[in-house]
């Protein structure tokens, strides 16, 4: 019984470890990863991400690594952070993509910010200023004379975009798969 419950406590205690990437191997459907661990043990992990966002850290970047069962031969990678890279000083709300050569999107009270260095480009407040701002420099062409018929201009405003829009197919709103309208 005794045997059994310091077996149970070792298991436990080496469940969550801190660890720092060596490797990453990202050829594979779940991202790869070799660990040194606390103490200097070498791990090698299964990365799980969040659907839809992925990332390959760099070498010297910390993780949270979890022993599945408490099994150290099983160890999957939960977390992985860079300090070295990550902005500070974002305000509460504030949400961040970023990555080691500076480049950063910032959503940030009502504005999106995309740039490089000390210097982003504000896109504006609201989804219709940021799409107004991207409008503002998109040249609509159609090589397929079935489906808009006609070269576009460049086109200046939402407004302008959308009545293009009317022109060609219909109702002059703009819409995504997920029924967002550019009203």
């Amino acid at each position: 019984m005794i045997k059994a419950l310091k077996n149970l406590r070792r298991r436990l205690s080496l469940m969550v470890s801190r660890g720092v990437v060596k490797l990453v191997d990202d050829s594979l459907k779940m991202q790869g990863m070799q660990l040194t661990l606390l103490a200097g043990e070498v791990a090698e992990a299964e990365r799980f991400q969040q659907y839809g966002f992925t990332s390959v850290p760099l070498d010297g970047a910390e993780v949270i690594a979890l022993a599945v069962g408490g099994n150290r031969g099983h160890m999957v990678v939960i977390a992985a952070d860079d300090r070295r890279y990550r902005p500070t000083g974002l305000e509460p709300g504030d949400v961040a993509a970023y990555n080691s050569s500076g480049a950063l999107v910032l959503l940030t009270g009502g504005q999106v910010k995309i740039g490089a260095g000390d210097q982003p480009q504000v896109l504006g407040s609201g989804l219709k200023t940021c799409l107004e701002k991207m409008v503002d420099e998109m040249i609509l062409l159609s090589s397929a004379p079935t489906t808009m018929g006609k070269v576009l201009a460049p086109t200046t405003t939402l407004e302008a975009l959308k009545t293009a829009l009317a022109d060609n197919a219909g109702d002059g709103e703009i819409r995504s798969e997920n029924n967002f309208t550019g009203k």
